[in-house]
């Protein structure tokens, strides 16, 4: 079957069922992403659109986008809303210069583009509310917004950095199940694991890759058993004294070959037996390499192998024992794999355990809970499934060869198990050739598995490269398939024929890279044709390549020159070299260093406080605490990085004068500490001595590293403080972090800057990347192809993962070895396709064991060993088959090239001065600050809570004793908790819908038995769970339309705890309670609101907004107790009852807030006279008197304008 795909048309696409859509590097994924999401929002382009995903359009947050970095989700979020920008301006002023667009406004009639106009502007400002999430992110909404559904705590917290606890974990491991080990069955398990370090090392790594499984003990006690047994078998039988004698026997008879059965050697076996049979350990005899043949030797095949020709014997029964020692079942690699097997599974389960006891949950823990859950045995599977396709029935997942297995089970089971007859859409777009995190558990199978479940006419290909030249894409092309016509593909490059290389076209760049005038050549082969070592290579290509560099810099005609002739000269910035690891990032930047060529490595993941600058600054912490100790205030002044010479250092000790003044200075940072942080303590002791400007005149990069950490150091610990109690908790809390420094992101080394450098960076962290010039001076040494020492993962035919951790499985080693050599070419394409104008590639023939350059990637691609003669010869071949490819064997410069930046120094102007007065008195406020004022209102963490916004339970008498029977909401609890209880009752119901809430009669009694017992409530859940259902079924009466009762509100028709802020440069309370007094009921008495003038922000939280029969309304539920029976209820009482806590106010800003969202949505269509349909005040403890409880105040679109203008005037700050 061919494997040529049909080229995406992102007009054309369909936008629902599976698609499968393979974007080479440098193909436009997330411009593709961006056009099909234009699409998505505006619908369908007539009646009969059948590659539409609906009529209407979809907004963003309707439309789910995964990708696999915070970073990736901040790009695709901008670059769409920006795509959305343009395409609004493009169908308002029906035109536009993008030809994608323009091809979209003929797809759509000409009278309906101002419409559509205002979907793509409404969709642009809803941005901020996109579904755009890394798959992490997802999964952990899922399972928070559907925790009950899902089986998950409502509560969790995310534990970003596990190392702590899988240490813990470990050590309890070792604890439980090393400790109480006699010392004979312990040797043999120390000799695999001699430390916990040792058994975290082994053990952790296959966390998530085991097959699931109970641990169980048994095995491996029952190898040390059958161990224990052998041994008391050759005890008992004599074993080792008759095979002496036989081997005697059969050297004085001449009956072996004296070279195979040597007296030396004969002794030395027997020695070793000797020692087995001694030591009280269920070890094994002749351990090890030197004893292979040994071993065998003394078994009835090796014995007799070595007889002589003409020779008989009879083995005795010692051979046959010590070929029963060298079962499989007994030998040290069974062991291993027994004691992996269930150490791995304890501490997962013990991980799991602690996770659950602390409420944690950790990133995979994310993945895995929501793939349980929708799992098939899972019993709320349909129902979570249900609402997650009903919350994204449209998900894009873009980088989708970096998916694993469970997050792909989880997007099968919303999207591709639906069925034909669901309107759904799930949408792949990934690369195989760049599927490179198998380290992950992110393997090429799984994405082998999504092509198998889409049939030929779902899969897509984008087939234009528009990242490179036109010369750089043809020589990826004619590296990988021999051609560079596009369409050409081959199906061998990468190992795999369901994995082929599909030569691209090539869209061409508007500037070429030029160095003399002439075109740079996009391939350059720097080459040596001797052979020599690995380290010998790595260093010589390091500096040829930042020679070479060097070079290219110096050059004032080598530069970028445009099509109309503009020309920018190449700085360090426009140049990237990519490396496999730190040594050899180590390694060029040694050398760039040398020609004066600044640099920054962009994928350090060492922590800070493992740097020198951490060590260093806890002695400066000590010393600042403990001024008055001349010995610690020595050791501080001492240390490297405060940086003082040995003169003076030796002066200033001995000058007493000098010395008082220094612990005087020390004195006073502690001082500073004290009163303003240890932030600025840190700050005045740089300054103090002069180190920036002292670390920023050295010549190397090392002075920019220290500063960097410096400052990274003391905004870490000043952060931190604010939960430490104290200074000398700050200090003991350093002194932890820099003796376990931890993974965080926080804690990662800092860049020290990206400003006209050139950039290092991993081949992994490059994909994405791209580069106008990439040099990859290393590819020859390749990498180590595992040797199953540590187990062997493999995949079988059906792409199931297997595991052999004997390492013992000669045919799985060998296709672990095919996978990660087929990895390694895929790894190579990524790097061989992030320039956009030329590459440099250091190639030699490398000597040691085994054919390095043959065994790596680039060997393979390009067909070179390490015979100096074909390596040369095969060079050669390539640069004559065709042209862009230039070769150099040019031997590295002595003294090497120097750097001569000639970028002009920025010009700095003087800062400007601020010269208007600030405003001090802008702040948050609340609808409780309206009432109480800025001062009782307190901060914003008081004032503005949900929990403050939500049910306004007003000082009431004292909670009565509850009754035992014949239990009423009125005979209720009074008070803040019962508004707190009850609204989290609604809340809940929202999320569920309120129908479903009616019907899901054990979730709704499972959620009340909780919140009840939690609340000594337990006499309650009987009269709850009556009445919730009741309540929700209960028609309200409305003024403007028919009664509603919640039951029966589509899901989409109502939302819950909707937050709004409102802007309010200048807000008098006095004419804000003016407007509200005289157009809601007025001439009734009311307190007045406190005299002020707010200025900022004012927030609130809606308890539910929904939409019925064309209107849109406001529901504010209230708790307030006004008497034990219905008649207490009337309208008359709760519209004083509503005047007495300025409740009409309440609900007239939040008429507001719906206005402006209407208005801002619905644009041209919307008339508040008709479409908004008020506030709607319920009093839940009168829902069974007369009205229902309800006080409906219908919309004044008069006041609304009124209110608008309050809110939106500026006039001049009283504070100015």
């Amino acid at each position: 079957m061919s494997n040529l795909m049909q080229a995406l048309d992102a007009r054309r696409f369909p936008l629902h069922g599976l698609r499968l859509i393979e974007a080479s590097a440098g193909t436009g994924k997330t411009f593709t992403i961006a056009a099909l999401y234009l699409r998505l929002v505006l619908g369908a382009r007539s009646e009969d659109d059948g590659l539409a995903f609906n009529a209407g359009g979809l907004l963003p947050p309707q439309i789910l986008v995964v990708t696999f970095t915070e970073a990736a989700t901040e790009e695709l979020r901008e670059r769409i809303r920006s795509r959305l920008v343009e395409a609004a301006r493009a169908f308002r002023q029906n035109d536009s210069d993008d030809a994608f667009l323009r091809g979209l406004l003929d797809d759509y009639p000409a009278g309906q583009r101002g419409r559509h106009a205002h979907q793509l502007e409404l969709a642009a400002q809803w941005m901020d509310e996109a579904a755009i999430f890394t798959i992490h992110a997802y999964c952990q909404k899922m399972l928070r917004t559907h925790a009950f559904d899902s089986g998950s705590l409502f509560e969790l917290t995310v534990n970003t950095d596990e190392s702590a606890l899988r240490e813990q974990a470990v050590n309890d491991y070792w604890r439980r199940h090393f400790y109480p080990l006699p010392r004979a069955r312990l040797l043999p398990l120390q000799a695999i694991a001699a430390s916990p370090a040792e058994l975290g090392r082994l053990a952790l790594p296959l966390l998530g890759r085991l097959p699931a499984g109970p641990a169980d003990w048994t095995p491996v006690e029952a190898i040390l058993a059958a161990r224990r047994a052998e041994k008391a078998a050759w005890r008992q039988q004599g074993w080792l004294e008759e095979l002496a004698r036989t081997l005697t026997g059969l050297r004085e008879k001449k009956a072996v070959n004296g070279n195979k059965v040597r007296a030396d050697s004969c002794q030395k076996w027997l020695d070793d037996l000797a020692d087995w049979l001694a030591r009280d350990s269920d070890d094994l005899p002749l351990a090890g390499k030197p004893f292979d043949t040994a071993r065998w030797r003394l078994t009835p095949a090796g014995i007799l192998d070595a007889l002589k020709a003409g020779m008989s014997f009879d083995p005795p029964e010692p051979f046959f024992a010590v070929e029963r020692l060298l079962q499989p079942a007994l030998a040290d690699t069974s062991l291993r794999a027994a004691l992996l097997t269930h150490a791995t599974r304890s501490i997962a389960a013990a991980l799991a355990a602690e996770k659950s006891r602390r409420a944690e949950i950790g990133f995979d823990d994310m993945i895995r809970g929501l793939a349980q859950a929708l799992a098939p045995d899972s019993p709320n599977r349909e129902r979570l499934a249900q609402a997650l396709r009903q919350a994204y029935p449209v998900a894009l997942i873009d980088e989708f060869q970096d998916t694993d297995p469970a997050q792909y089970a989880i997007f099968r089971t919303l999207y591709a198990d639906a069925g034909p007859e669901a309107r759904l859409g799930l949408l792949m777009i990934g690369d195989p050739k760049q599927a490179i995190y198998a380290f992950r558990g992110a393997d090429i199978f799984t994405y082998l598995a999504a092509r198998h479940d889409t049939r030929p006419e779902q899969r897509y290909t984008l087939d234009t490269n528009w990242r490179s030249t036109t010369a750089m894409v043809g020589v990826v092309n004619r590296l990988f398939c021999g051609s560079p016509e596009a369409g050409t593909v081959s199906e061998t490059v990468f190992g795999r024929p369901d994995i082929p290389f599909q030569a691209v076209r090539a869209a061409g760049r508007s500037e070429r890279l030029v160095q003399g005038g002439m075109p740079v050549p996009p391939l350059t082969l720097a080459w040596r044709q001797e052979a020599g070592n690995k380290d010998d290579y790595r260093q010589e290509f390091a500096r040829r390549a930042a020679e070479a560099i060097t070079t290219l810099l110096n050059d004032s005609e080598a530069g970028l020159l445009a099509d109309d002739g503009g020309f920018e000269p190449l700085a360090p910035r426009d140049i990237a070299v990519l490396v496999r690891d730190w040594q050899e990032a180590a390694a060029i930047r040694r050398a760039l260093d040398l020609c004066g060529v600044r640099s920054v490595y962009l994928s350090d993941k060492d922590s800070v406080f493992a740097s020198q600058e951490a060590q260093d600054l806890v002695r400066w912490l000590d010393a600042v605490l403990y001024a008055e100790d001349n010995a610690r205030l020595r050791l501080a002044l001492a240390t490297a990085t405060l940086g003082l010479d040995y003169a003076g250092l030796d002066r200033l000790f001995n000058d007493e004068r000098e010395w008082e003044r220094t612990s005087e200075r020390f004195r006073s940072y502690r001082q500073t500490w004290r009163q303003q942080g240890v932030l600025p303590m840190l700050l005045a002791l740089l300054h103090d001595y002069r180190l920036p400007a002292r670390l920023l005149a050295r010549r190397d990069e090392g002075g920019e590293r220290q500063l960097t950490n410096l400052l990274h150091l003391a905004e870490r610990l000043q952060a931190d403080a604010a939960g430490i109690d104290g200074e000398v908790g700050v200090l003991r809390h350093l002194e932890r972090l820099t003796e376990q420094p931890d993974a965080a992101q926080e804690s990662v080394l800092r860049l020290e800057s990206e400003d006209a450098r050139v950039r290092v960076v991993t081949l992994h962290k490059s994909k994405g990347l791209e580069y106008p010039l990439v040099f990859l001076p290393f590819l020859a040494g390749g990498r180590a192809q595992p040797d199953g020492r540590n187990g062997i993962f493999w995949h079988d035919g059906d792409g199931r993962l297997q595991v052999d951790l004997t390492g013992q499985d000669a045919d799985g080693l060998a296709a672990m070895q095919r996978e990660s050599a087929q990895e390694d070419m895929r790894l190579l394409y990524v790097a061989l396709t992030r320039a956009r104008h030329a590459l440099w590639i250091g190639l030699s023939p490398l000597s040691g064991t085994g054919d390095l350059l043959a065994g790596s990637a680039i060997g393979r691609l390009l067909q070179l060993d390490s015979d100096p003669g074909r390596f040369a010869g095969r060079l050669e071949a390539l640069a004559q088959a065709g042209s862009g490819i230039r070769l150099d064997d040019t031997s590295p410069a002595d003294p090497p090239p120097r750097y001569c930046d000639s970028t002009p120094a920025p010009v700095l102007f003087p800062a400007r001065r601020l010269t208007r007065r600030i405003a001090r008195r802008w702040r948050i406020a609340s609808y409780s600050a309206l009432l109480t004022g800025p001062a009782q209102a307190g901060t914003l963490a008081a004032e503005d809570s949900a929990a403050a916004n939500r049910i306004d339970d007003t000082a009431t008498p004292d909670n009565p004793v509850l009754p035992i029977a014949g239990r009423t909401l009125a005979g209720f609890w009074r008070g803040p908790q019962a508004g707190i209880f009850l609204h989290g009752l609604f809340e809940w119901a929202a999320q569920q819908g309120f129908g479903r809430t009616c019907e899901l009669a054990a979730e709704r009694r499972d959620l009340l038995a909780r919140r009840c017992q939690r609340r000594e409530l337990a006499g309650w859940i009987d009269f709850f769970d009556g009445w919730l259902p009741w309540v929700l079924t209960r028609p309200l009466p409305l003024n403007d339309a028919s009664p509603v009762t919640l039951a029966a509100l589509p899901p989409r028709s109502a939302r819950a705890e909707t937050e709004f802020w409102l802007g309010n440069p200048q807000l008098a309370t006095t004419a804000l309670d003016a407007a509200v007094s005289v157009a809601v009921w007025p001439g009734h008495a009311r307190p007045a609101l406190l005299p002020q003038s707010l200025q900022g922000l004012f927030k609130g939280f809606i308890d539910l907004v929904f939409e019925h029969e064309g209107r849109f309304y406001v529901l504010d539920y209230k708790s307030n107790w006004l008497g034990e029976t219905p008649g207490n209820y009337h309208p008359d009482a709760l519209r004083d009852e509503m005047l007495a806590h300025r409740y009409e106010l309440q609900g007239m800003l939040y008429l507001l807030a719906l206005h402006r969202l209407l208005r801002a949505r619905l644009g041209a269509d919307y008339d508040p006279a008709t479409r908004l349909g008020g506030f709607v005040c319920w009093f839940l403890r009168g829902t069974d008197g007369p009205g229902a409880g309800i006080v409906h105040l219908p919309a004044d679109p008069a006041l609304l304008d009124r209110l608008d203008h309050l809110f939106a005037c500026e006039t001049p700050d009283a504070d100015a």
